[in-house]
């Protein structure tokens, strides 16, 4: 045991441990642990994007909530506190399994794959100063709230990465905090069905792409 976490790290672990379900048993190996690692750094990845875009002093002063006009923000607020609202049952359920599932689901899918991918003219050519603080402002109460949910589970890359975050009038740790709750304020079914219908048309159009041997950077002119 000591072995592995010095050669992969405790908190990989950790979340490796709390995604299996216990009525199968786990078979250890460090190709598994690799897997877990590449699917953590996708989170990784996301926090090293907003750092590298948004300054320091763009940060915002203290944890507060705020409104965006912008559609992409709404649904991925709407997102999250869902996946607070959720994570919570399962852990009051003593569901670690499901929490953790829940938890890495939403920072690939939802959170990298498309909430970040549609973004980033926001962040790298925004067409206002209104439009970055947006994107940002949502962005970055997106990944707190993330490193929140993950810290009972990952209490060192929560720190670690909650310290790149860190707003000036905020706790000094992580951990200090309240377990996050969700605001049912934020929860938009409609608006999540409907992105929901947007994406399987777009998983469609990049089938047919594929289909017909055509590359994701080639622009069309049109689809039908």
């Amino acid at each position: 045991l000591d072995d592995a976490v010095e050669k992969i790290g405790a908190d990989i672990m950790r979340w490796m441990y709390a995604k299996q379900n216990p009525v199968e048993n786990l078979k250890f190996s460090y190709n598994n642990a690799e897997e877990v690692k590449r699917k953590l750094l996708t989170l990784f990845n996301v926090i090293e994007f907003f750092t590298t875009y948004v300054l320091r002093e763009q940060y915002p002063v203290k944890e507060e909530d705020t409104e965006s006009k912008n559609l992409l923000d709404a649904w991925i607020l709407s997102r999250l506190n869902n996946v607070i609202a959720g994570v919570s049952k399962s852990l009051d359920e003593y569901n670690a399994a499901q929490a953790t599932a829940a938890i890495e689901d939403f920072f690939i899918n939802d959170l990298s794959l498309w909430y970040v991918r549609r973004s980033r003219k926001r962040f790298q050519k925004p067409q206002s100063k209104e439009e970055t603080q947006e994107a940002a402002q949502t962005l970055w109460r997106v990944l707190v709230t993330l490193l929140k949910l993950i810290a009972p589970i990952m209490p060192f890359f929560a720190e670690e990465n909650y310290g790149r975050l860190r707003a000036k009038e905020m706790p000094e740790s992580v951990h200090l905090f309240d377990w996050p709750k969700a605001q049912e304020k934020r929860i938009n079914e409609k608006l999540e069905k409907q992105m929901q219908s947007v994406r399987k048309i777009v998983a469609m159009g990049l089938a047919e792409r594929a289909n017909a041997g055509i590359k994701v950077r080639q622009p069309l002119q049109k689809l039908k």
